[in-house]
């Protein structure tokens, strides 16, 4: 059912066994990873009381499916709720995350500050402090608490932050996640299968490794002062002669795997180049161009080109895919050319002068609102998909407060805060409604006095926003934005929603 229901397809229990079987299965080995083929019949039952069990099934046919996102994630389909039957501390976990959610997808206050606490985020709250308990003593196995158990603890924690609009406290538990990886010496988001960690263990990159590295993103994309943690594989632009891009994708999740290597290594160069121009102070009267390194701009066409080659790629394969596409795999295809169409605007505006230059990317920013529209909507007769919708991976918000923030043409602009303000969205650290907030913020101050808005070039550069920092107060409603005009100007103000 949850296959069916998400447009995938169901690849059933494998052979049957007895519980008894999985037990002596699992008693082999202490990897919480391990027997990850263990029938998910055999997870239904949990320790604990009728609201933790309840709390527990909604977390596991509600939340799981819906932080997976638009493509399957061993992670949240299987091996979170494996862990969660041998570690304390990931079942209450789990068991908050389950809670807020249900609360998130009622339409009810979830943030630390809103009203008084009801007693289901009072529940939730109690739950997540019982898995910093269970965390912070022994283990009560015969050997040391797994790396695996403390990594999967992390990322549970970001985001129960970031469901309580506690961003410090995400990102402060994104980073300890980081470092015990760096420690273990996985600290690239290509990392081999089978490096090894100092503690002599094999960690299961494909499910762990990529999560963190999606969430560095996410928070250096959405906290523009923030830099990128792991190394990029194209650090210090030693450009590989080897293709980047596969010649030809055998699936949509390889596609997908493709582009988001491309996306890191694209937002760990802008970072670079940001940099640059704000050490090197750029004289405004020559062009970015003529005063970047050379090697800054021979790593800004090799990255173009390579998008270029995953667009190819990618056409090739929905023109004639190995098997036949389904309507999930057609909206995957859709997310994935929006980001690559988001990504390439981002690469684009490293080398511009001003943001008019913006003003030549309006059809760009046009088709990522056109896209964004189609994933976001709902089916007709499916009431709960009109609820409150909550991923771990970033989806459309990014790519919609991209347009809305950088495109300066009055209709596309409203139509991408339109459908951030409507769609009620958390993708990772990325909210919808913090999102339109700013968004509606920077068009305000933009055309504030101009009169009537009939294009883009209505807005001269002296008027427009660029933001430089923002800030959030934990639990509350509004988070403290700089912002830059035109070329010198600067303004601080809180932004509430």
């Amino acid at each position: 059912m949850r296959c069916t229901s998400t447009g995938r397809k169901c690849d059933g229990y494998g052979s049957k066994g007895t519980a008894s079987d999985v037990s002596k299965t699992c008693s082999q080995s202490d990897d919480l990873l391990s027997g990850r083929n263990i029938a998910r019949a055999f997870l239904g039952s949990i320790p604990g009381d009728g609201q933790e069990r309840r709390a527990f099934e909604f977390f596991r046919y509600r939340t799981a499916v819906e932080m997976s996102g638009f493509f399957r994630s061993e992670f949240w389909d299987g091996l979170l709720l494996q862990a969660s039957h041998s570690e304390p501390a990931i079942l209450h976990a789990v068991i908050a995350l389950g809670s807020l959610h249900g609360i998130y997808r009622e339409g009810e206050a979830v943030l630390l500050g809103d009203a008084k606490m009801s007693a289901k985020r009072q529940f939730a709250l109690q739950q997540s402090n019982k898995a910093i308990g269970h965390l912070t003593k022994p283990s009560t196995s015969s050997g040391p608490r797994s790396e695996e158990a403390i990594l999967m603890s992390c990322l549970l924690f970001v985001c129960l932050e970031t469901f309580q609009g506690n961003h410090n406290g995400a990102l402060a538990h994104l980073d300890s996640g980081l470092k015990i990886l760096g420690s273990m010496g996985f600290n690239r988001p290509d990392v081999d299968a089978d490096l090894i960690s100092t503690r002599g263990r094999i960690l299961d990159h494909h499910a762990l490794i990529p999560l963190f590295s999606h969430l560095d993103m996410q928070a250096s994309t959405y906290f523009p002062r923030r830099h990128l943690y792991c190394e990029s594989p194209l650090e210090d632009q030693g450009l590989s002669t080897e293709p980047l891009i596969p010649k030809q994708f055998s699936s949509i999740t390889e596609a997908n795997n493709s582009l988001q290597s491309q996306v890191y290594a694209v937002v760990r160069y802008t970072q670079r180049v940001r940099e640059y121009r704000e050490t090197a102070r750029l004289d405004p009267e020559r062009s970015v161009t003529s005063q970047l390194p050379k090697k800054l701009l021979v790593a800004q066409i090799e990255h173009t080109k390579q998008l270029g080659r995953w667009l190819a790629t990618m056409n090739a394969f929905l023109k004639e895919p190995t098997d036949p596409l389904t309507p999930q795999n057609l909206r995957c295809a859709i997310l994935l050319k929006m980001q690559q169409i988001t990504i390439c605007i981002m690469l684009a505006s490293t080398i511009f002068n001003d943001q008019t230059e913006y003003d030549d990317l309006i059809a760009d920013f046009e088709r990522v609102t056109v896209l964004a529209a189609s994933l976001l909507k709902a089916p007709s007769c499916s009431e709960a998909a009109q609820r409150p919708y909550c991923s771990f991976d970033m989806t459309v918000i990014p790519s919609l407060y991209n347009a809305a923030c950088r495109c300066r043409d009055p209709v596309v602009r409203r139509k991408a805060i339109s459908l951030l303000s409507n769609s009620a969205r958390r993708e990772g650290i990325w909210d919808s409604d913090v999102s339109a907030a700013i968004a509606q913020r920077i068009m305000a101050i933009e055309e504030g006095g101009l009169g009537p808005i009939s294009s883009a070039q209505s807005v001269p550069m002296q008027a427009r926003i660029h933001i430089l920092d923002k800030s959030f107060v934990s639990g509350e409603r509004k988070c403290f934005v700089r912002f830059q005009k035109g070329k010198t100007g600067l303004i601080e103000e809180w932004v509430r929603w």
